[in-house]
């Protein structure tokens, strides 16, 4: 990026970044609004606080788990970058417990319960490519980890803490020719990630080579998920620099967007709860007093 170029940004006159090829709101469908020529695959999943709503059960195996599928067809092996805002419920990494739907979290989030048990591990953040899974974003052991090629390639970044409950932007660039990766946390700019050389990506060249351009919230692999919500997905036609990274986090919208289970709305939810339990109760007591 020229020198000309990130002064202008800087004083607030460039609209966007460019080599916009995808933008997927997810604020109240899969519908994408900028480049992607097809919208994309749900299921089981819900739209609530304008953001999607990911029950966190892998789909093979469990009745209801959930499919989160977005296709990018116009998408470069060689040098990409995306954005997503994320709100992690829980990164628990083994299976125990059972699928909570959207308005169960907002209840329990009233009495400070948030964390759910899981129907599978949840260590999975963003992976792309259903088929070889050949960049994917986990978050194990306190901290973000890059996997390339089905996980054949970790790479750690331990600065990289993404906190449950609580409103994430995660901006990542992969620029295979300079065998980097970039990556930014709500604004902050993380170490640099250098890929071993050679090195190339398996997709490339392969059968799946024209179809697996495509991001998920599931390893397809392991059957690890993403738990939580995630809003704003956004895909560019280049690896992105370290200026645009920034520009993408200056408008701080991730931290504007409402708390999941706002209390507004749960104690709407318990009071509607109590009436349905309470009213038949109440209304036996005083049918009985009536009686002589």
């Amino acid at each position: 990026m020229s020198l000309l170029r990130a002064l202008i940004w800087a004083n607030g006159d460039e609209p966007s970044v460019p080599g916009l090829i995808a933008c997927y709101p997810l604020s109240s469908d899969g519908h994408a609004t900028a480049g992607a020529s097809s919208e994309a695959v749900l299921k089981n999943v819900e739209f609530r606080s304008g953001a999607c709503y990911l029950n966190g059960a892998y789909e093979h195996g469990y009745r209801f788990g959930y499919r989160a599928q977005f296709p990018v067809g116009s998408l470069s092996y060689q040098s990409l970058g995306f954005c997503v805002d994320l709100f992690p419920l829980d990164f628990n990494p083994t299976p125990t417990g059972r699928i909570r739907p959207a308005l169960w979290e907002t209840l329990r989030s009233l009495i400070g319960a948030n964390r759910t048990a899981s129907y599978a591990s949840h260590e999975n953040v963003i992976t792309a490519g259903p088929s070889y899974r050949w960049f994917s974003v986990k978050h194990r052991a306190g901290h973000l980890d890059l996997w390339l090629n089905n996980g054949n390639t970790q790479l750690a970044i331990p600065e990289a803490v993404m906190a449950p409950e609580m409103w994430h932007r995660l901006v990542i660039s992969l620029d295979l020719a300079e065998h980097k990766i970039l990556t930014s946390l709500d604004g902050r700019q993380l170490p640099t990630v250098r890929l071993p050389e050679p090195f190339t990506l398996n997709v490339i060249g392969s059968p799946d080579e024209a179809t697996d351009k495509v991001l998920t919230f599931t390893d397809y692999s392991n059957g690890w998920v993403f738990h939580g919500y995630a809003a704003g997905l956004r895909v560019f036609d280049h690896a992105l620099t370290l200026e645009e990274h920034d520009f993408l986090a200056r408008d701080r919208a991730w931290e504007k967007r409402r708390v999941v289970g706002n209390a507004r709305y749960s104690v709407l939810l318990v009071l509607v709860t109590l009436l349905v339990v309470a009213g038949p109760i109440g209304w036996r007591v005083i049918q009985g007093g009536r009686r002589p």
